[in-house]
């Protein structure tokens, strides 16, 4: 049987005071929930980070840690509650938006002297999600 590996953010309090939210923890509460009524528990391995402890490199180490060695059948869910943004698209995706623009997450750490998280920062598991390439 698949697990289901869930990696929940949300953010409501940024390094930059101006920046804060309502609302994003708390579904990132509901989203547990949800989960954990819904899947076994042997089938169901959550990770969280909110707030402070969803920085640019945190939220990249979990993408990594609990998220970068599933096996074939495992299932990954990566939620998010905060800021977003845009970014430039990666070549090898470019087909998959018109606009040629990818959207990004504004971690807690983010526009205090920190980049947004973008498909550029997890590029080893970016190459093995991705769909292929279209035929045309």
């Amino acid at each position: 049987m698949p697990k289901v590996h869930a990696l929940l953010v949300g953010i409501d309090t940024y390094r930059l005071p101006h920046l804060n939210l309502r609302g994003c923890v708390n579904d990132v509460g509901l989203a547990e929930r949800l989960l954990r009524d819904r899947i076994a528990p042997a089938d169901l391995v959550i990770e969280k980070r909110c707030d402070e402890q969803a920085t640019r490199a945190d939220i990249i180490e979990a993408f990594r840690s609990h998220l970068g060695g599933l096996g074939a059948d495992d299932i990954a869910l990566f939620w998010y509650s905060g800021h977003g943004s845009t970014g430039p698209l990666p070549k090898e995706i470019w087909y998959a938006e018109s606009a040629g623009m990818c959207q990004t997450v504004v971690c807690h750490d983010s526009r205090a002297g920190v980049r947004t998280c973008t498909t550029r920062s997890w590029p080893s598991w970016r190459t093995r999600w991705s769909a292929p390439a279209p035929p045309w």
